[in-house]
């Protein structure tokens, strides 16, 4: 056997060996794992789902750019509490939540979610009063789901390309152009 035979070969088989590892992942990343089919969420209710819907909407309302809801913002922290929140920690979100139920009901005899738009700011409003009268580490709800509201809207499809000025490909494009005058090569 010549050298040219044994390269030939030897690719054969590692062309053979890389198409078998690829044509497997192709097929098993078709499958669903049961994981990933079962995740639906952190377990708030419906109706909590609702109600964060229009807390986000109040932080980011639609005007000449959409909203917190168009862009599914309660989707998201739905998803956030299933995978990033502890047991504790989405227990004390869920409760938190509450607050808005109770100041619309101490005010309007209603729920949150059942309030007209200016009722619905009022509350909003309180409850940033109530967060900002705090003196100590006690825990509150609304850094978190002010924080979850604008990551999530700003990190939607949404967001990013209709909010925000969206460049897929930042920067001028220049073919040739002498290193002196950019100061180097850029990493990206």
């Amino acid at each position: 056997m010549n050298r040219r035979d044994i390269l030939k070969q030897s690719t054969i088989f590692a062309g053979a060996a890389l198409s078998a590892g690829t044509i497997s992942a192709i097929f098993s990343s078709c499958e669903t794992a049961e994981s990933v089919a079962d995740l639906k969420g952190s377990g708030l209710s419906q109706a909590q789902l609702d109600l964060i819907a229009d807390v986000a909407e109040r932080i980011i309302p639609k005007s000449d750019t959409p909203g917190a809801k168009d862009a599914k913002v309660h989707e998201f922290i739905d998803k956030q509490v299933a995978l990033n929140f502890t047991d504790e920690e989405s227990s004390m979100f869920a409760n938190g939540l509450e607050l808005f139920d109770t100041r619309s009901s101490d005010e309007y005899g209603k729920s949150f979610v059942e309030l007209t738009d200016s009722e619905k700011d009022n509350v909003l409003t309180a409850v940033v009063d109530d967060f900002k009268a705090i003196t100590d580490d006690t825990p509150h709800i609304w850094p978190t789901i002010k924080g979850l509201v604008v990551t999530g809207f700003f990190t939607s499809e949404v967001g990013a390309t209709e909010a925000l000025v969206y460049d897929p490909i930042p920067g001028e494009w220049v073919g040739c152009v002498d290193l002196s005058e950019v100061g180097g090569l850029y990493a990206l």
